[in-house]
């Protein structure tokens, strides 16, 4: 042991080495104190040195550099199951170059310490993935699910084998627009995060409405690879915006339209076509009585601004007066 300690204190003095000279006087030094690493005999006056690493690991440290006299393959085996990061058989050149063994043995540690540290993260994110209320899909660069959590399952109905290798437009209802997808791609493809509101169709034929926001992967040169989509189910939301859009626009004691301006003529031909899609019907036709002349060409207009998407939805909006 002196001269281990020699070769150390030959190297640099700027450092603390503790001597134990058996398994008991070790057990104390490490009661006391966590040195950064031990060199420890594999055997001792009282036991083996190995004896140790049996023992709860809360108070040692690592690395663990096991030394030998005699090469002995069972018993680098043994050490390095019980995770002694090294073993090396004792020798004049081995003592020797022990301080730049020893600066190995923590450069290596380092790696491994930042290894697991990785790993533990890339755990704590999948689990926080996988445990989230949130629909969380992932994408290749041509639209292929590589990825879905389970939160996937139970919104939509497919299960992860079903959705693996598909397009995300297996949840497509028919009801969001043509020219939102565009924009959609239109925005990932430029590397930015596309945020909106999809109104999709689960498994069973029900419709449901999502709040979701789309982001391109990246790899280390900058190249997109992959896309994230987490989508929110915000059904219930627009169920009860529904509800009090209906209560302003209906006289509460006839449940009859009550709306006299441009702007709740509009809002009520919007939830007709919304209530249209819901039941699978393709056209609506909205009856307005002569209190709503002023409002004809008005309504008109909002026709003819949103014919386009009528047309690439195959849906029909019929505005009658009742004259």
């Amino acid at each position: 042991m002196e001269l281990i300690r020699r070769s150390f204190l030959e190297m640099t003095e700027q450092i603390e080495i503790s001597i134990a000279h058996s398994v008991h006087e070790a057990k104390l030094l490490l009661s006391k104190s966590i040195p950064d690493l031990i060199l420890l005999d594999y055997l001792l006056p009282d036991g083996k040195g190995i004896e140790l690493l049996s023992e709860d690991k809360t108070n040692l440290p690592d690395p663990i550099i096991i030394m030998t006299s005699h090469g002995n393959e069972l018993v680098a085996v043994e050490s390095l199951k019980k995770e002694a990061l090294d073993y090396v058989i004792k020798s004049k050149e081995t003592i020797t170059d022990m301080p730049r063994i020893c600066e190995r043995a923590l450069r290596e540690w380092k790696l491994i310490i930042e290894s697991k540290r990785t790993e533990e993260n890339i755990r704590k994110l999948f689990q926080a993935i996988e445990q989230s209320q949130n629909l969380v899909i992932i994408t290749d660069f041509n639209g292929k699910i590589e990825y879905v959590n389970p939160r996937f399952d139970s919104t939509t109905g497919d299960t992860k084998e079903e959705a693996i290798g598909k397009n995300p437009n297996i949840l497509k209802s028919g009801n969001t627009p043509i020219e939102e997808y565009q924009r959609l791609w239109d925005t990932i493809l430029t590397r930015k995060e596309w945020r909106g509101e999809l109104h999709n169709r689960k498994k069973n034929g029900e419709l449901y409405w999502g709040k979701a926001s789309i982001s391109p992967i990246r790899n280390e040169k900058g190249a997109i690879t992959h896309f994230l989509g987490i989508k929110e189910d915000i059904t219930e939301r627009k169920q009860f915006e529904q509800q009090l859009t209906h209560m302003e626009l209906h006289d509460p004691l006839t449940n009859l339209y009550n709306g006299t301006n441009t702007d709740s003529l509009i809002s009520y031909a919007d939830l007709a076509m919304y209530q249209a899609k819901e039941k699978g019907n393709d056209r609506v036709c909205c009856f307005f009585s002569p209190d709503h002349a002023a409002q004809l060409e008005s309504m008109i207009n909002w026709k003819q601004q949103i014919q386009d998407t009528l047309v690439n939805n195959k849906f029909v909006l019929y505005l009658h007066w009742q004259l």
